[in-house]
């Protein structure tokens, strides 16, 4: 409990908060646009700019407590990892995870402006729809693979 109120807890935290606010947003944008609720640009892009504010945030603060993760000496989490019975865990978990956790804020841009530029006919023309809908879940798979793998290295070893 004493670790949450460290900078590297405050920002684990930022960083677990702003990938949930990711994940409603994105269920929202599913809903508006798959007429579970009321078809509304205004409210699309409200959505849009959540998922994509919210998962730049998360990508940030992450990287940010990446700092404390690679702190130099024996006790930085990376070294206790790298030392205990899986160093694997961050030698191809973590690495991908890192890296492959940037693509969905770039995803998110793309989206952002997709929805933007093509405006209302994301709701008429299907073509359209289904690319923002590819682009959005693609994103949102990502990130769940990114979360996931995140998990399971801090279930091994937290910051």
């Amino acid at each position: 409990m004493a670790d949450l109120f460290t900078l590297a807890g405050i920002l684990a935290l930022v960083h677990g908060f702003f990938g949930l606010v990711f994940l409603v947003s994105f269920s929202g944008c599913i809903a508006v646009l798959l007429n579970f609720a009321k078809r509304s640009l205004k409210t699309l892009k409200m959505f849009v700019r959540g998922m994509t504010i919210s998962i730049w945030v998360t990508s940030f603060s992450g990287l940010i407590t990446y700092i404390f993760y690679r702190a130099p000496g024996a006790e930085s989490a990376k070294n206790r990892l790298l030392a205990g019975d899986f160093p694997w865990l961050h030698n191809v978990v973590f690495e991908f995870k890192e890296h492959v956790g940037m693509f969905p804020p770039v995803i998110m841009l793309v989206a952002t402006v997709f929805v933007w530029h093509y405006g209302d006919s994301v709701f008429t023309d299907k073509k359209t729809r289904n690319m923002l809908l590819g682009l959005l879940t693609l994103s949102f798979l990502i990130t769940l693979l990114v979360f996931g793998l995140g998990a399971m290295v801090t279930k091994v070893e937290s910051v």
